[in-house]
């Protein structure tokens, strides 16, 4: 794919936004329509940067006397077919989804096929175009922590902007409204998702990088963490200490000291099981239903109802093995719900399930099992790269960590325009460095 000037700022430029002003812009409406506010905005965003980079390149082949780069083959890597792979099945699961116009735009999540191509293609794009410098790296840092700042405010029992329901806070969450809803992202686990991508960019640039002024993204990655802890979501834990678990092996120069490094880790993991094992019973929350599972228990109740969750997403694959329902159709096809007494309002209320929270088995339902084939071997070649590049590159080491981070929070996550795009920057980001 050939580069240009015009095209290489776009892809900056769309980087740029995504990082700033997407991270940052709440809607009008509160969290009630966040989603809806994201995703829009994505959609801008993108045909602003790209479109509007592709006509002026082509208004500058007209009258400005520079023609256009001679078509050549493109020079794809098995990352790039890999993810066109993805992304032409999951253009086939729509168009002969039974439910066509929700897979087409999306449903309540708005992670339909229409957000599918987006994030593929700025994948891409961001792989062949984008230059990266410090600049990018101080504006996620920035909206990081206007982030980080306004989720203080909030989780000190104020409500500004009135995006929660008017004399409602945080501290309703589960009660009042369903769900939680925290900084400009919105779900806590959607919030969950963007920390997992950012804060290990924040940090490994940080720690070793080569600008100057690299020490500076440890405030942003405090601050965020310190966010993640007041909220405590084992999702974003989960991810975190997978993503940093992982970087150890990634940083080591060599392939026996890669080796020696993943056994170590698997030794680790392996302990942590045993030890979990012996003492978990007598633990409660997350860690007892861990242990509970390592004695054969699996109750329905287990991570927040999604046992249940999972169970019931398992069970639509057999009708649709191959094209699944459908791009973000999952809420129409499956019966999954929960239900709670509201004691305020006197009255039982009901919130239907319409996402599978394990972005892994959402595409398995959703899009069918040669899409997810095609998704999990991008992210084994993307985590290949990460291995090989990491070592002299701290860019890459730094996104490969994010990336691989809400890789392994996506087991319990979920695909929003809210968050989803943070993943797919830092794998295009990844894949554009070489080994």
């Amino acid at each position: 794919m050939k580069k240009t000037t015009v095209l290489r700022q776009a892809a900056w430029l769309y980087t740029a936004s995504v990082c700033s002003l997407h991270l940052l812009f709440p809607g009008f409406e509160g969290y009630a329509a966040i989603t809806g506010s994201k995703w829009r905005l994505l959609c801008a965003l993108f045909l602003l940067c790209f479109g509007g980079g592709a006509l002026l390149r082509l208004e500058l082949a007209i009258i400005g006397g520079q023609p256009l780069p001679k078509l050549t083959r493109p020079k794809l890597s098995f990352f790039d077919v890999c993810l066109l792979a993805f992304w032409s099945w999951s253009a086939l699961s729509t168009l002969l989804s039974p439910f066509r116009a929700a897979a087409f735009w999306g449903g309540s999540r708005r992670i339909g096929f229409v957000t599918v191509t987006i994030l593929c293609l700025s994948c891409i794009l961001t792989e062949h175009l984008l230059t990266p410098d410090r600049r990018l790296a101080l504006l996620l840092g920035a909206a990081l922590t206007l982030n980080g700042v306004f989720a203080f405010v909030q989780l000190a029992g104020y409500n500004p902007f009135t995006l929660y329901p008017a004399g409602m806070t945080y501290f309703d969450a589960h009660k009042r409204y369903a769900g939680a809803f925290l900084g400009t992202v919105g779900n806590i686990d959607l919030l969950s998702g963007v920390f997992c991508a950012a804060i290990p960019v924040c940090i490994v640039l940080a720690l070793r990088g080569r600008d100057r002024l690299r020490f500076l993204l440890l405030i942003p990655a405090a601050i965020s963490a310190a966010v993640a802890a007041g909220m405590s979501v084992a999702g974003c834990f989960l991810g975190l200490a997978g993503g940093f678990a992982l970087l150890p092996a990634a940083l080591m120069k060599t392939k026996k000291s890669k080796l020696c490094a993943a056994l170590i880790l698997l030794a680790a993991v392996i302990a942590g099981c045993l030890l979990l094992y012996a003492v978990g019973p007598r633990l409660g929350g997350t860690a007892g239903e861990a242990a509970a599972i390592l004695h054969g228990e699996l109750d329905d109740s287990f991570g927040s109802g999604r046992v249940y969750i999972w169970r019931k997403t398992l069970a639509l694959v057999p009708e649709r093995p191959i094209l699944g329902g459908g791009p973000d159709t999952l809420g129409l096809r499956t019966d999954a719900a929960f239900e709670r007494y509201d004691d305020e309002a006197g009255r039982t209320r009901r919130t239907v399930v319409d996402n599978a929270h394990n972005e892994y088995l959402e595409i398995l339902a959703d899009q069918g099992v040669p899409a997810l084939v095609f998704y999990l071997l991008a992210l084994i070649a993307a985590c290949v790269r990460w291995f090989r590049a990491a070592p002299n590159d701290p860019v890459a080491a730094a996104c490969g960590c994010g990336a691989a981070a809400y890789a392994v929070q996506a087991l319990v996550g979920l695909a929003s325009p809210c968050s989803t795009p943070f993943f797919w920057l830092a794998l295009g980001v990844l894949m554009s460095r070489r080994s």
